[in-house]
């Protein structure tokens, strides 16, 4: 299957969207599209993940020192200086398991190494996202941390500057 990778604009938050909220519980619920809207608009990188030109997934990308308040954007903001920060890796449930996630996270590892950062993300352990920690773990992430709130608990992976 030939995947490809793009940049999203204003137009595709629509399609964005409804992409997050079919992946819930694995990625948080979002208020409404532009809530969405906002996130890219704050992000450093929008990547979205493409199949014979139709968007099929996305991830955002933050670095240090944005205005983004997820505790968990926050907790990385704290630690470090310079990073990377990867939110809402999302692939169509349809085109899962063909490689999309690993091309996505292909272009993080290229802009972190451009600058030598360390990447940063978080993976729910309860409700458990066991795909996503494997997948995390091949990719050379490690859990450093974790956090408990409410009605789940996160896991914090790091993967060091390369």
């Amino acid at each position: 299957m030939k995947l490809s990778l793009g940049i999203a604009s204003a137009n595709d938050i629509t399609l964005l969207y409804a992409l997050n909220q079919q992946n819930i519980p694995e990625l948080g619920s979002l208020d409404n599209a532009d809530h969405l809207k906002s996130l890219v608009e704050i992000a450093f990188s929008t990547i979205v993940l493409k199949h014979k030109n139709q968007i099929i997934g996305f991830c955002l990308l933050f670095k240090e020192g944005s205005s983004y308040d997820s505790p968990n954007y926050i907790y990385f903001n704290t630690k470090y200086d310079k990073f990377i920060y990867v939110d809402r890796v999302v692939v169509a449930s349809d085109f899962t398991s063909n490689g999309g996630g690993k091309l996505m996270y292909n272009q993080v590892f290229k802009l972190a190494f451009k600058e030598n950062l360390r990447i940063c993300c978080e993976v729910n352990e309860e409700p458990l996202n066991e795909i996503s920690l494997a997948f995390h773990k091949k990719l050379g992430f490690q859990k450093t941390h974790e956090k408990q709130y409410d009605k789940k608990k996160v896991a914090f992976l790091e993967k060091p500057p390369l």
